[in-house]
């Protein structure tokens, strides 16, 4: 898991395009993060909420904000394991 490795996920973190947050006071509770190629494709690497936060939305919310940012982009892929729990994509 990458909280293991705080130095190596800050540097991914730092070289990502996007990084999108959602906190609950001082609590991380869901994280994305996309590549992108600045003009037609945009990835979304991975979608991330805290156990006891999902089932609220936030990981959809995330996903529209990210679809509307780049909406003028020819491809938006995401990657999901589950496809079954990714229905938003």
């Amino acid at each position: 898991m990458s909280g293991n490795y705080p130095e190596r996920l800050y540097k991914a973190l730092m070289n990502s395009s996007t990084v999108l947050t959602v906190w609950d006071g001082e609590r991380l509770v869901g994280l994305t993060r996309v590549l992108d190629d600045t003009e037609m494709l945009a990835q979304i690497h991975y979608v991330l909420v805290d156990l006891e936060y999902q089932g609220q939305g936030i990981a959809g919310r995330m996903i529209v904000y990210i679809k509307d940012k780049y909406k003028d982009f020819l491809y938006i892929e995401g990657m999901p394991e589950d496809r079954e729990i990714c229905r938003f994509i």
